[in-house]
């Protein structure tokens, strides 16, 4: 039972194609439902994690990799779907890309270890998720989420998306206090 974290975590990433294939062929109720279920499979594992102490160092790598590639490549295709706007698209992943670049980077140039979310990487993963599924919501029923209600929703997502990502970065440029020796 100690890997059922990373079981769900796997659900989420097995989930990942088809809720793509869903959006991708126009079928956003579906994509939708499967992407809320994928969202529950994040807290959940967390959750069980957490409770139980069933961490692993499998999990702590592997269920930030299922968020991402989950929200990164579900952007990409309602892009292509024209549900969200490309610079939208381009904004997420290039944050994305940014604090992966960065983050190996000072693994090995610095041996830095240990990268927490920020509350402005959290705001803006939420904002991100409201974004998508709303966006999906739009499509199912435009009157669902009106125009007006998607754009300033996908506005605040990029605004906190370039903030959250200039937050890492700053955060990342700062020195490290010397460790003192016992």
């Amino acid at each position: 039972m100690r890997h059922l974290p990373n079981l769900i975590t796997g659900l989420r990433l097995a989930l990942t194609p088809v809720i793509l294939w869903q959006i991708a062929t126009g079928h956003f109720l579906r994509g939708l439902v499967l992407f809320a279920l994928a969202g529950c499979t994040d807290a959940v594992d967390g959750w069980v994690a957490r409770a139980f102490r069933w961490s692993s160092r499998t999990g702590a790598y592997l269920d930030p990799i299922a968020d991402k590639l989950l929200l990164d490549s579900v952007y990409i295709v309602l892009g292509i779907r024209s549900a969200v706007p490309w610079w939208l698209v381009v904004a997420v992943l290039a944050r994305d890309l940014a604090i992966l670049v960065g983050a190996m980077l000072l693994m090995v140039i610095a041996e830095r270890r240990g990268f927490p979310p920020s509350a402005w990487g959290k705001i803006s993963t939420l904002l991100q998720v409201l974004t998508a599924v709303a966006a999906m919501a739009h499509r199912i029923r435009p009157q669902m989420v009106v125009n007006a209600a998607l754009d300033t929703l996908i506005w605040l997502t990029f605004v906190a998306t370039v903030w959250s990502g200039l937050s890492y970065l700053w955060q990342a440029a700062q020195p490290r206090p010397a460790r003192q020796s016992d």
